[in-house]
C-alpha cells in the first residue's frame, strides 16, 4: 500500500506543479510545508526551477498585482481504513489551492457553481467577483465594483451571466465571458439595506433578490427593471428558491417562509413550523420541494407550490447549519452544531444513517452525482468523505486553517472543491484516494 500511495501522491504532485508552472511562467508558488496545515504570515513561498534560478520578475508581478493566483498546497489525509493498513496518522497530501494574494486571506462568503460544472464564482469581505475555472486552475475574472461585501453570487441558467449582491445594496450582473477589464456590468439599485441571497428563475427571464430591508424584488433581466417587490417578511430574507416551472418563489426570514406567485406577487401559501430561525434551505433536483435546516434542531421538506410540510426531521440535538439533496431527491443529509451529519428519507423522514463529525460542528454538506458519497466540512477546517451505503468514513484531508463552508463535487466526482473562511479554495482528490485503497 505504501509504494502504491507514494506512486499516486507522485503522480498527483507532478500534474499540478505543470499546470501552475504552464500558468506562471516557470515559476511555482507552493505553501510552506508545515505538518498542521497552518499558514506563517501569508504562508506562500516561490520554488525554484530545475535550473536553480527563481523567477524574480513574475514574483514581482504577482506581488505588484496582489494575485499569486494558484498554488501547490501543502495539506494531509488520513485513510478511513488506515488501522487496517497499520497507519494511524494522516500523510502528506499536495492538492490544488486557488487563491489570490489581494483578498489577504479574507473569509470567502458566497460561492456558486455554473451548470456546465467548470466554473466558480466567489465573493466576500474584500468586495471582489471572481471567477476561476476550475479544470485549468485560472482566475478569469477580478471585478471589483462593490463597495461592500459581497454577500451573494449566482450563475444564469445558461451560465452566461454571474449575478453578485453585496452590502451596498446594489446588485451587478456580469458577463464572465467577456475579456478581463472590459466587463461593464449592468446595475440593479433599489433596496435599501444588504442584498442578502439571489436566485435566477429556472427559464432565465427573472432574478430574485433577498434582502436585510427584508423585501424581495424580481427583476426582468431583458429591461433590468423591477418587476415585483414583495412584502411580507419582518427580517431580512436570508433564502430564496424558484419552482422548476418557474412559476412560484419560496422566501425565508426568520422562521418563516412564503410562497409567492412570481405572476402576480401574491402570497400563494406560507412554510409554518420552525421555531427560530431558518439557518439553510436547499432545493430539489425536480424543482418541487424545499428541505429547511433551523436553529430549533430539525430539518423539514415542504411542498413549494402548496407550502404543505411533507416530513420533519428531529435527530440533531443542535441547530442545523447544512442541508443537501441525494442526486434521486429520495434522501437529504443535514449538518449540525451537534457534530454529526445525518442522512433521512426525504419523504418519510425515517433515518437512514449517521455520520458522525464528533467533536466539530458540521458546517457544510454535499452528495456527490453519483449517489456514492456525502462529503462534509467540518468548523475546525477539515473535509470528510463518507460511504453513503454504510455510514464508514472513507477520508479525511486537512488544510483549511478555518472553518470549511462549502463542500462541493466536481469533474464528474472526481474531485471535491471547498471554500473557507481562511480564503482559499481548495481541490481534493477523490480518485486518487479511491486508487489507493
Amino acid at each position: 500500500m505504501l509504494s502504491l500511495r507514494a506512486a499516486v501522491q507522485r503522480e498527483r504532485r507532478d500534474a499540478i506543479e505543470n499546470l501552475l508552472r504552464s500558468q506562471h511562467e516557470g515559476a511555482l508558488w507552493t505553501e510552506r510545508p508545515v505538518s498542521t496545515g497552518s499558514r506563517d504570515g501569508d504562508g506562500l513561498e516561490a520554488q525554484e526551477d530545475d535550473d536553480g534560478d527563481e523567477d524574480d520578475e513574475a514574483e514581482e508581478q504577482r506581488r505588484r498585482c496582489g494575485v499569486l493566483g494558484t498554488l501547490l498546497g501543502r495539506g494531509s489525509c488520513l485513510l478511513g481504513n488506515a488501522t487496517a493498513h497499520g497507519q494511524t496518522e494522516p500523510f502528506d497530501w499536495d492538492h490544488l489551492v486557488l487563491y489570490e494574494g489581494g483578498n489577504n486571506g479574507l473569509a470567502i462568503v458566497c460561492l456558486a457553481l455554473s451548470p456546465c460544472g467548470d466554473l466558480v464564482a466567489t465573493g466576500g469581505y474584500d468586495r471582489v467577483v471572481r471567477v476561476w475555472n476550475i479544470k485549468t486552475a485560472q482566475l478569469l475574472q477580478r471585478w471589483q465594483w462593490h463597495e461592500d461585501v459581497v454577500w451573494s453570487v449566482a450563475f444564469s441558467p445558461t451560465g452566461a451571466q454571474v449575478a453578485s449582491g453585496s452590502a451596498d445594496t446594489t446588485i451587478y450582473l456580469w458577463d464572465p465571458a467577456l475579456p478581463p477589464g472590459t466587463n461593464t456590468p449592468a446595475r440593479l439599485a433599489g433596496h435599501t439595506a444588504d442584498v442578502w441571497t439571489l436566485a435566477y428563475s429556472p427559464d432565465g427571464t427573472k432574478l430574485a433578490s433577498g434582502s436585510v430591508d427584508t423585501t424581495v424584488k424580481v427583476w426582468d433581466l431583458t429591461t433590468h427593471a423591477p418587476l415585483l417587490t414583495l412584502r411580507g417578511h419582518t427580517t431580512q430574507v436570508m433564502h430564496l428558491a424558484w419552482t422548476a416551472d418557474s412559476a412560484r418563489l419560496v422566501a425565508c426570514a426568520a422562521a418563516r417562509g412564503i410562497v409567492w406567485d412570481a405572476a402576480t406577487g401574491g402570497r400563494a401559501a406560507a412554510l409554518q413550523g420552525h421555531v427560530g430561525n431558518i439557518w439553510r434551505m436547499a432545493v430539489s433536483h425536480a424543482g418541487d420541494r424545499v428541505v429547511t435546516g433551523g436553529e430549533d434542531c430539525s430539518a423539514r421538506v415542504w411542498d413549494m407550490r402548496t407550502g404543505q410540510e411533507l416530513a420533519v426531521l428531529r435527530e440533531h440535538t443542535g441547530p442545523i447549519w447544512a442541508v443537501a439533496w441525494a442526486p434521486d431527491d429520495g434522501e437529504v443529509a443535514t449538518g449540525a452544531y451537534d457534530s454529526r451529519v445525518i442522512a433521512s428519507n426525504s419523504w418519510t423522514g425515517a433515518h437512514v444513517h449517521t455520520f458522525d463529525e464528533r467533536p466539530v460542528i458540521v458546517d457544510s454538506v454535499a452528495y456527490s452525482r453519483n449517489g456514492r458519497f456525502i462529503a462534509s466540512g467540518g468548523a475546525d477546517g477539515r473535509v470528510k468523505l463518507w460511504d453513503r451505503a454504510d455510514g464508514s468514513l472513507v477520508a479525511e484531508w486537512r488544510g483549511h486553517t478555518d472553518k470549511c463552508k462549502r463542500v462541493v463535487f466536481i469533474n464528474a466526482d472526481e474531485d471535491i472543491l471547498t471554500a473557507s473562511d481562511d480564503g482559499t479554495l481548495r481541490v481534493w482528490s477523490v480518485l486518487d484516494v479511491l486508487r489507493i485503497i
